[in-house]
């Protein structure tokens, strides 16, 4: 992906430096955008002429990333990261704001004169044009730094390659732009007042393709190669452009004079309208969220599913993550996943109820944003209890002989026939009863063995939950399950409704996170290298009860912020947005401004304990100093406290301007303009 610029020129910027004097009287931000057309495949950066930096979600969300920055200029480009950065060529300050953070000065050590543009490669090297100086100084991400001359009579614009072998340069004197190598050598890649008229804006994409805005309503492509470069003419529908981008899905992008939009250029050369009502845009850049995941197929498990899927598209940033919800987006959950077979990546979705169809839904998100959802559907299952073994007797051998043997004849059963002898007594015959048998192997059934008792597979239930409501938080205990041999390693806590799940190592109680005025139960599950318990029983009813509002503005140090950064003044039925970090996942937070203690509102922390919320500046509320505080608990049920204090001004406060920042537009649009002018006078 490039990280680059582009700019518009001549009439146009003398316009737009005109209009941009007027927003700069008041500078406060306006979230009047409008979103016309289907932008859930990219988020957009726009600079505005009055100073202020915004971001348009694809879900149309507005967020203001800086305001009142003062004589902000044209350049605009964004690491992988998210990290933005912004010039200030009056300033002689490139603008670095970070995900989350505050404006802040690049520090470079170089001299740098008049910053027209700034692009970023893949490394996170920040590189500027210091037109003062007729050098473009490059700062590594360790804070090494390279000054590189060029040659170019006028640069009005600059970007990069991905990987920082070429800078283009825009020559706003010759009309030209040009690339600049790694070894030093130089190529022009097109002449504006010969190859394509009035170039007014333009930009790189990841393949070195450079494409070119024009006055005329032109967009072109120029396509690099060994030979003569091609020229191709997307569209003549856009208007005077006034800045172009490209995703790296190759989507192009662009805003135009006298217009608050900002437009696609379809590859049929159609123009569609994206957003409106864009306050006073000099520099657009657009960057497209990760795709879909896609070949979502979940296998059952245990309160759990086995999950594969094929990671989609990164989008404008390569570094993506993923996470699941199983509570139709109320909650996202991150999911850990591993290399699997064929480019795709597994994971476990935990905390699926057994014998119920769940539905899987599957995102990624990066420092862009979130990608569509993918979905799947799964029942987990109670795994089979192991057979137990046989409890029949097994059936005995056969013996070889059930019945004794039949015994032999006696020589005779019967008294012989006594011989004639003197005596009339008969002899004594032999004995007639049958000899004694063997006996027999066994005549009865062996008596089995004894049956072995069933192996343990997961730890027994945990038993004696408790739920006890506190601030903002459910403190629950429970009690350990009785020995089966499996090794317990841990325990889960399930809050009812969900999603506020605690983990320990082994402790028997933790705090959950809760919502002030629900009424939530609690179940608990030992965890062990086999797996899981089931579940216990649910425990009594707790409802978490609101922070208080104490009567004087609580003492703390920790620093509550807006998602402008630290402001130091407001002004009565003004809108900010007040951001903290640090509480309880899914807590109440109570939002109070002081001094005499006005409750703005309540709002809940996500699953990092952090919140986001907008609140309006009562109307009625005195001039001076007031404070901000934003009051909850932190992840261990402790109460935390932030805190912003600022002053507020009179609702018809403006903004002060210096003169100096108004003459250095006037004079730098008017001597742009001329130039351009003059030169064209020339050439004809």
């Amino acid at each position: 992906m490039v990280r680059s610029h582009r700019r518009r020129f001549g009439a146009a910027l003398l316009a737009t430096v005109l209009c941009g004097m007027l927003a700069v009287v008041d500078a406060r931000p306006t979230a009047a955008v409008i979103a016309s057309g289907d932008i859930s495949d990219v988020a957009m950066y726009v600079v505005s002429s009055s100073g202020n930096v915004m971001r348009i979600g694809p879900d149309g969300t507005v967020t203001f990333l800086a305001t009142g920055l003062g004589s902000i200029g044209q350049g605009i480009a964004a690491a992988q990261d998210g990290t933005l950065y912004v010039t200030s060529p009056p300033g002689n300050t490139v603008w670095k704001i970070a995900p989350g953070g505050s404006p802040a000065a690049v520090p470079f050590t170089a001299t740098v004169t008049s910053p027209q543009d700034v692009a970023v490669d893949d490394t996170g090297a920040v590189y500027t044009v210091s037109t003062g100086t007729a050098y473009i100084v490059k700062r590594a991400s360790n804070g090494a730094e390279t000054t590189i001359p060029y040659t170019a009579a006028i640069v009005a614009a600059m970007a990069v390659d991905h990987d920082g072998s070429h800078i283009y340069l825009f020559d706003l004197m010759n009309g030209e732009i040009v690339r600049m190598d790694a070894d030093g050598g130089n190529r022009t890649v097109v002449v504006g007042f010969h190859d394509i008229p009035d170039i007014q804006a333009f930009t790189v994409d990841d393949q070195q393709r450079v494409y070119a805005g024009t006055a005329s309503g032109h967009v072109y492509r120029i396509t690099q190669g060994p030979g003569p470069n091609t020229i191709d003419d997307l569209t003549s529908a856009v208007g005077s452009v006034t800045d172009v981008s490209v995703t790296d899905n190759g989507e192009i992008f662009a805003t135009r004079f006298t217009s608050t939009d900002v437009v696609r250029v379809h590859s049929d050369g159609s123009v569609e309208q994206m957003v409106d009502q864009v306050p006073s845009p000099i520099a657009l850049l657009v960057r497209a969220v990760p795709g879909a995941p896609t070949s979502f197929q979940a296998t059952p498990a245990d309160g759990a599913a086995d999950v594969s899927f094929v990671p989609g598209a990164p989008g404008g940033d390569p570094n993506q993550s993923f996470e699941t919800s199983i509570d139709s987006e109320a909650s996202w959950q991150p999911l850990t996943t591993q290399p699997g077979t064929a480019g795709t990546l597994t994971g476990t979705v935990a905390n699926l109820p057994n014998g119920v169809q769940s539905t899987i839904l599957l995102r990624a998100y990066t420092s862009v944003g979130n990608s569509p959802n993918a979905s799947t559907t799964v029942t987990a299952t109670s795994p089979s209890p192991s057979p137990s073994p046989s409890t029949t007797s097994p059936s005995p051998s056969p013996s070889p002989s059930t019945t004794s043997p039949s015994p032999s004849p006696s020589p005779s059963t019967t008294s012989p026939s006594p011989s004639p002898s003197p005596s009339t007594t008969s002899p004594t015959p032999p004995a007639t009863t049958s000899p004694t048998p063997s006996p027999s192997p066994s005549t009865t059934s062996a008596s089995p063995s004894p049956s072995p008792a069933p192996t343990a597979t997961v730890p027994n239930t945990p038993t004696g939950v408790t739920a006890t409501a506190r601030t903002s938080s459910i403190e629950v205990s429970w009690q350990p399950p009785a020995d089966n041999g499996i090794a317990i390693t841990g325990y889960r806590v399930i809050a009812d409704p969900g999603p506020a799940v605690c983990t320990t190592t082994g402790a028997t109680n933790c705090v959950l996170g809760g919502a002030a005025g629900t009424t939530y139960r609690v179940r608990v599950v030992a965890l062990s290298a086999k797996g899981i318990s089931k579940l216990s029983v649910y425990s009594n009813t707790a409802v978490p009860t609101a922070p208080t509002v104490s009567a004087t503005p609580p003492a703390t140090n920790v620093p509550l912020n807006t998602d402008q950064g630290k402001i130091s003044a407001t002004t009565p039925g003004q809108g900010i947005t007040l951001v903290g970090s640090g509480y309880a996942a899914y807590s109440t937070v109570t939002l109070t401004v002081y001094s005499t203690p006005t409750v703005l509102g309540q709002t809940r922390t996500d699953e990092n304990g952090t919140f986001r919320q907008a609140v309006t500046v009562p109307g009625d509320l005195d001039s001076g100093r007031h404070s901000f505080t934003a009051t909850g608990v932190d992840p261990g049920g402790k109460p935390r406290t932030m805190r912003m204090d600022v002053t507020v001004r009179p609702a018809t406060s403006k903004l002060p301007v210096t003169g100096t920042a108004v003459m250095w537009l006037i004079v730098t649009g008017l001597g742009i303009t001329m130039a351009g002018v003059g030169l064209r006078l020339v050439r004809r």
